[in-house]
């Protein structure tokens, strides 16, 4: 593997800093370079999320919608990609040689997503939710106004989102390790920021149909646009449970209404979306959020920003100040030829982000591999049977599938007798897969699920199940008796998770507080 190295801009060209970080063992340098969410403990070498910054082939894993542990071939990605870069480092410095790498990786990922030669940009971020802070900082350099952000589907998006939407600290430390305080203002992001959330959940707890959720968006752009403020409208495009809003149709007509008072960005983080359709919504104007960490298992965390090129030809002429974002940016994340923006950030490799990409570069290739018609096969069987398989549990029901063609990740509600099991206990039963607590009659194996996405107003929340990539491709072969097998094994695993999640249903619905699986 090799990269072009180009000389630095003089403004950008520093001592290289010490090597010594890239000799870290590639497991710590997976989990560097971002926030607590990255942090793993003892036992295991687990992070909150149940994951490891090493393979866990023995485990079964329908995680995808929350994060992975990376796999075999990601890691030798990634360990390539490390050797590569201090091999560079140590001929042309760290700054040309990661400058190099990063650009590498932005042109492979452009490439994966067939959107090399649009003119899209990327800006990469330590995760989506790092992502929203640096969408919210070009909105407020291209708009005129102050902004009031607005979230589609804000109950089934990333809890930072109510954080960063205002421009506020979202955790108590940054990716670049600054101490801050939860919650308080972003230097130069929230001094005149607001955000407006827009559920899926009316009060009552019902979910809003797609008209009501079209209609409350126009009713709230227009509003924030009647106070002379501008909007960036934060569209949901496949959710923590697949859904999206508003439609296509709103997202045009409110473009057209206040054309440069309105900034969209697209939410498709999980990144459940056909490249053609991020081709269409980049070519509409429009930012796209991304991560690789989720439909592509990518280790989390790992976010990025696409820019469309009509508004990178913008982007190009600005010069604003970073301010407070420079404690979750630097420099290499911003595309190369945006100078003016550039320079107000520091030069910190990030090598942990720019690693976990790689990672994700790698189940990308891998999965692209896999011919379309059967790739859409297999998301149709794993549903059907993920239908079937729910329809003979007694405590479980799926939620509705709203959105997507070819849905990829689906929300299951636990219930008793009396009604859907309450939130902690829920939760309970999410660690418990997770731990393979016993189960009476059942083989104790760890099985990762999406984790609990609260539903307040009906005292539940769902668990996700989800079909990733790597699933995907490790169950195809050339060899069609092969193939057959790998399906089926996959199959049977999602069989037992099914069957597993009932039986702790079952039991945590024999007692009020469902203190047999605490």
């Amino acid at each position: 593997m090799a990269w072009p190295i180009s000389s630095l801009d003089p403004v950008e060209s520093v001592s290289d800093p010490e090597l010594s970080p890239l000799f870290r063992p590639l497991e710590d340098l997976l989990v560097c370079g971002g926030d607590g969410r990255l942090a793993v403990g003892s036992p295991g070498r687990e992070n909150i999320y149940g994951c490891s910054p090493f393979p866990r082939p023995e485990r079964i894993d329908f995680a995808s919608s929350t994060a992975s542990s990376i796999s075999t071939e990601a890691l030798a990605r990634v360990s390539a990609s490390r050797g590569t870069l201090l091999v560079n480092a140590l001929s042309a410095g760290v700054e040309a040689a990661f400058g190099a790498a990063v650009a590498a990786t932005s042109a492979t990922l452009l490439s994966h997503l067939r959107l090399a030669g649009s003119g899209t940009k990327v800006v990469f971020a330590p995760s989506g939710t790092d992502a929203q802070l640096c969408t919210l900082f070009l909105a407020r350099a291209l708009l005129a106004k102050p902004v009031t952000t607005l979230v589609a589907g804000s109950d089934q998006t990333g809890s930072g989102t109510a954080y960063t939407s205002m421009g506020r600290h979202f955790s108590q430390t940054t990716a670049a390790g600054w101490g801050v305080e939860k919650g308080g203002t972003i230097t130069g992001l929230g001094e005149d920021a607001n955000g407006v959330e827009i559920g899926f959940c009316r009060p009552d707890g019902s979910f809003r149909s797609a008209n009501e959720m079209d209609e409350a968006l126009i009713r709230a752009v227009d509003e924030a646009v009647g106070q002379d403020r501008s909007v960036l409208l934060q569209a949901m495009e496949a959710s923590k449970f697949g859904w999206k809003a508003p439609s296509d149709a709103v997202l045009d007509l409110i473009a057209a209404r206040h054309a440069g008072r309105v900034q969209i960005v697209v939410d498709a983080c999980q990144l459940r979306t056909p490249r053609a359709r991020l081709k269409e919504m980049l070519a509409k104007g429009y930012c796209v959020l991304i991560t690789g960490s989720k439909f592509f298992t990518g280790p989390a965390f790992s976010g990025a920003l696409l820019v469309p090129g009509s508004l990178s030809d913008r982007i190009v002429t600005l010069n604003a100040t970073s301010a407070g974002l420079a404690g979750y940016s630097s420099a290499y994340d911003w595309p190369m030829g945006w100078k003016g923006l550039r320079r107000h950030f520091p030069l910190r490799p990030n090598f942990g982000q720019w690693l976990r990409w790689e990672a994700a570069l790698e189940e990308m290739k891998l999965y692209y591999t896999v011919p379309e018609e059967v790739r859409s096969r297999l998301k149709q069987e794993f549903q059907r049977e993920l239908e079937a398989g729910v329809a003979k549990a007694p405590c479980l029901d799926l939620l509705p599938v709203r959105g997507m063609p070819l849905p990829t990740v689906f929300g299951v509600i636990l219930k008793s007798e009396s009604g859907p099991l309450s939130a902690d206990i829920v939760a309970n039963i999410y660690h418990a897969m997770k731990r393979a607590e016993p189960v009476e009659n059942m083989e104790l194996r760890p099985c990762l699920l999406g984790q609990p996405v609260a539903l307040p107003a009906l005292g539940t929340a769902a668990l996700r199940i989800g079909l990733s990539a790597r699933l995907i491709r490790q169950c195809w072969s050339k060899d069609a008796n092969e193939s057959a097998k790998k399906r089926f094994a996959m199959f049977q695993n999602l069989s037992f998770a099914v069957e597993r999640l009932d039986r702790l249903a079952q039991d945590a619905g024999k007692t009020a507080e469902g203190q047999k699986i605490i």
